[in-house]
Formats: C-alpha cells, structure tokens, sequence
C-alpha cells in the first residue's frame, strides 16, 4: 500500500466517522442510533470481505473486468463510453496512480453509504423514529450490501437515484434532472428509460397542464424514445447493422447465451413475465426452491423476510383503500419501483442477476411505503 493509498483511507474513515457522528446526534432516539451503527458496520464490513476474498467468487467478475479495462488502456479516451465502459472511465484516474482494488471497493461502499445518509435524510428523522423495526430491517439486509459495498454499477446509480428523489423533493433546478438521468443512462440506458417515462407520465397526468400542452409532450415522448432507444442499441447493446434484421439477430444471440446461464438459470422462453415477477420478488425460497449453495440459502432467508413485508404492504393497502399520495417525489418512488420491477422481470435469466437487480427497486419502494405509512392518521394502526 502506497502512501496515497493510505491517505485516501484515512480520509474516507474520517468522512465516514463524521458523518455517521452528524447524523446519530440529530435522534434522541437510542435505538435509532443504534441501527445507524449497525447500519454503517455492516455495510463496510461486507464491503472489505468482499474485496478481501474478491477471487474465491469465480461467477463474479463485474469488479474485475473494470479494473481490467482502466489498467490496460493507454489513455482516458479509450475507455469512454456506455456501461463497462463508463466504469472503466470513472475508476481510470485511480487506476493509473496506483490505487488498488480493494481501497476502490472502500471508495465506491462510501460513495453509497452518502446515498444511504442522504436517503434516510429525505426520509425525515422524524419519520425514521416511528418507522417498525420490520421495515427497517430492510436496510441491513445482507445482499443489498454486498452489491452497493463493492467496485461496480450499482453505488453510483444507487446514489444517482437517491439524487433523483432529492431534485423532485426540492423541486431543485431543471439542469440537474437533465445530468442526473444522463449520467443513468451512460451507466444502464433502459433505466434511465424507465424513469424517464414516469417523470413523463407524472408531469401529464398533472391537472394544470393543457391539452395542447399533452400533446407537446405525447410527440416530444415519443421523439426522445425513439432517440434513446437507438443509442442504447447501438451503443451499449452494440448491435450492428443498426436494423431490424440486426436487432434480431441479437435477440436470437442473447436468448443463445443466457440458455441455462450461472447456477440458477431461468428460461425466458419457458416463463412468463408473471412468473418471473414472482422469481424476481421472492425466489429462490426455502422448501420451494432447490437450494444448492450457503448462499442461496442465505438469499432463501432473505426472500421470507420479502414476502412478509410485501404481503404485508399488499394487505394493508386494501384494508385502508390507500389511493396514492398527491406528493410527486412519492408517486414517483412507488411508480417507479413498480416499473422497474415489470422492466428487470422482462428479462429475466438468472437468480443472481434479480437479487442484483433488487438494488434498483427497492429502496424506492421503501421509500414510498415508509413514507405512505407515517402519514396515517392513527397511528396506533401502523404496521
């Protein structure tokens, strides 16, 4: 370890230190600090025995095809683009001076842990006092550490996502909407869609608009799905030619490569998208799912708690006949969980690729919940 290595983690141990020492003295609420520290050791714990026994995980290789493609590239340029790409462009100038992987899996869990505080701020303290330890339990689930704790995709769009939440909350300045989804979209472009859509959809349905106005916005939708799609498949798909014929062709290729891929494979064609909603959701389950690792079953025990808290959730909304808040920063965390889930379970191959997946859905659906929940007005009924 190089004496830059060693100040950059002092660095990072020290914001971690302070923020955590800010955010506990704004609760009188001793159980609520207590989650906080819990919180904060568990998702940096994972984080280093992640990078620690990195090579023992042979089907995870996202870590280090990224620190790959930034050491063996000549120069910035090269590694500039979509996906892999952008990833390999952001660690580059940490690569190049000489910073390990381990100390950026340090890097990237601290830049998920500000989402985490930033989120939980958006949340409210207030509202986090009188949030069910149930619910709670969520944010200290194992596998939603293992995958924003480590060198990949997910800690920045986890943290752009919370950003996104921020700029609707605050009704803050249009130029950051614009950057926050662009900097989705160069990381996964069919999110980027989907939330692009809501945020359409939300703006539409808005009483104050004009018809006229609707149907400036039905074209412009239309105009700005049409280019986005066509960058996305040209650029982070890769298909070529970029044609009918050529798109086809990559979808007999995909559908070629993801037949029975990794240990929990799902047939897309075999499945429908109901099923793999259920997959995506809740599978693999103890005594439903053949189990066949430790963490599959860890992943299994994981799922029950899902099941609870969704059923829960479901259940709660029919017996109160809930109608969705008026608020838009909540009407777009739920929407948007609701769509991505339908989008991830579209295609759906894999187990591990839906628990990854999960990262990208859930916190907003807790978000919108937790929220929702607080608001009753008996309070004595929440559950």
């Amino acid at each position: 370890m190089n004496i830059q290595e060693v100040i950059i983690g002092i660095l990072l141990m020290v914001y971690v230190g302070v923020s955590l020492k800010n955010l506990i003295t704004q609760t009188h609420s001793f159980w609520l600090k207590a989650f906080m520290v819990i919180f904060t050791g568990v998702h940096f714990s994972i984080s280093l025995v992640f990078a620690v026994f990195l090579d023992r995980f042979s089907n995870i290789n996202d870590p280090k095809d990224f620190y790959s493609l930034a050491d063996n590239a000549d120069n910035w340029g090269e590694v500039l683009g979509m996906g892999h790409d952008f990833m390999a462009s952001v660690i580059y100038p940490f690569v190049k001076s000489g910073v390990g992987i381990e100390l950026l899996f340090l890097i990237f869990a601290t830049i998920s842990y500000n989402a985490f505080l930033r989120y939980f701020k958006l949340i409210g303290i207030q509202r986090l006092e009188k949030t069910p330890i149930l619910y709670l339990l969520f944010y200290l689930i194992p596998t939603i550490h293992v995958w924003t704790a480590c060198l990949g995709k997910e800690p920045l769009l986890v943290w752009l996502m919370v950003v996104l939440l921020e700029v609707l909350k605050n009704n803050k300045e249009n130029w950051k909407l614009f950057l926050v989804l662009s900097l989705i979209f160069l990381i996964r472009p069919h999110v980027c869609i989907v939330l692009l859509l809501v945020l359409l959809l939300l703006k539409f349905l808005e009483s104050k608009i004009s018809k006229a106005k609707k149907l400036q916005m039905i074209g412009f939708t239309i105009l700005l799905i049409g280019i986005t799609t066509l960058v996305f498949m040209r650029f982070f798909l890769k298909i070529e030619p970029l044609s009918i014929e050529g798109f086809w062709a990559y979808v007999d290729k995909f559908q070629g490569e993801i037949s029975n891929k990794g240990g929990s494979a799902i047939s897309v064609k075999g499945t429908n998208i109901a099923s793999r909603v259920v997959y995506l959701l809740w599978m693999p389950l103890p005594f439903i799912y053949n189990i066949t690792n430790v963490l599959q079953g860890l992943v299994a025990m994981e799922n029950v708690y899902y099941v609870i808290v969704i059923f829960m959730m479901f259940y709660r909304c029919v017996r109160e006949k809930w109608s969705l808040t008026s608020q838009p920063h909540i009407q777009f965390s739920i929407i948007a969980a609701i769509s991505l889930i339908i989008l991830f379970a579209s295609y759906l191959y894999n187990l591990g690729l839906g628990n990854r997946m999960k990262l990208m859905f859930l916190p907003y659906l807790f978000y919108g919940w937790i929220q929702m929940n607080n608001q009753m007005p008996n309070q004595s009924s929440r559950i």
